[in-house]
């Protein structure tokens, strides 16, 4: 194996496919990782060495939900800058929301995410196919050719397909193609345009609210298609209670079933609204 030798020492090494997690060296030669040493390492490292005291070192992070400003809003970002943002916060892969402008629900579209992506980003630009066109929810796209393209998913973004026979068909075809289904959680007609969730908290506040209905019903209506299907399904954000139950049980019955939950999910409550009246916390 010929190229640098490089020792990343200092930091805690977290490697799921090891189980290694705890203080060590990382030993990379060329584009390759050549071993994981717990400890202190080896005494001698001939090569290049990097400190990494007081930081987490592992494998690239993935992005399963990011929205990319190019085509349509490249004035904000584009795959270049977003690249840049992605590695600098340690995801070196970003699945690509088929929600741009105009939505990626063709080849050409796809293929072209893929070839900027080479062209210009620091991180790989991992396209996800649109699964009705132009993210109407009533006419299904050529998966088989997004997926030809580049296309590593399917999924219409931030809306969810009202039609459930509509959303059973796409799963079908989604499983022949071989790859996941990306479900937003979020019946539209429970929503109507809620922007926090409902309760005391909205109410007091006179802000429209979100009921948990809108969220766990198209969770469970995603979950009893896998099992009628068989394909897989990626659901999030996640956010209620009802919903990580259903997808807990779904993985306890060997689902093919996955979800995301946000970080700012995990730490605010409704009441970090009412304490600081913050647009910061608005996450829609």
């Amino acid at each position: 194996m010929s190229g640098e030798r490089v020792w990343i020492r200092g930091g805690t090494v977290v490697c799921p496919a090891s189980g290694v997690e705890g203080p060590g060296v990382v030993e990379i030669v060329g584009d390759q990782i050549e071993g994981v040493h717990l400890g202190s390492g080896p005494a001698q490292m001939p090569g290049r060495v990097i400190d990494a005291t007081g930081a987490i070192v592992a494998p690239g992070f993935i992005d399963l939900h990011a929205h990319l400003g190019e085509p349509g809003t490249e004035y904000k970002e584009d795959l270049e800058t977003a690249g840049k943002a992605a590695v600098r916060g340690g995801f070196t892969s970003v699945c690509a929301s088929p929600d741009t402008h105009p939505a990626n629900d063709s080849r050409a579209f796809t293929e072209y995410l893929v070839r900027r992506g080479a062209e210009t980003s620091a991180a790989r630009i991992l396209p996800i196919g649109a699964l009705t066109v132009g993210l109407a929810g009533k006419r299904l796209t050529e998966m088989y050719d997004l997926c030809a393209g580049g296309a590593v998913a399917l999924g219409d973004g931030q809306r969810s397909i009202p039609d459930a026979g509509l959303f059973r068909r796409a799963m079908e075809y989604a499983k022949a193609v071989g790859v996941p289904v990306f479900e937003f959680p979020e019946d539209a007609s429970l929503a109507l345009g809620g922007v926090m969730h409902e309760g005391r908290i909205s109410t007091q506040l006179g802000l429209r609210g979100v009921p948990c209905a809108a969220e766990d019903i198209v969770v469970h209506r995603a979950i009893e298609l896998v099992r009628h299907t068989g394909a897989r399904v990626h659901l999030g954000p996640i956010s209620t209670r009802a919903a990580v139950l259903a997808v807990k049980r779904a993985k306890e019955q060997s689902l093919p079933v996955t979800c995301a939950v946000p970080a700012a999910q995990l730490h605010l409550l409704d009441e970090a609204i009412a304490e600081t009246w913050s647009p910061q916390l608005h996450l829609r």
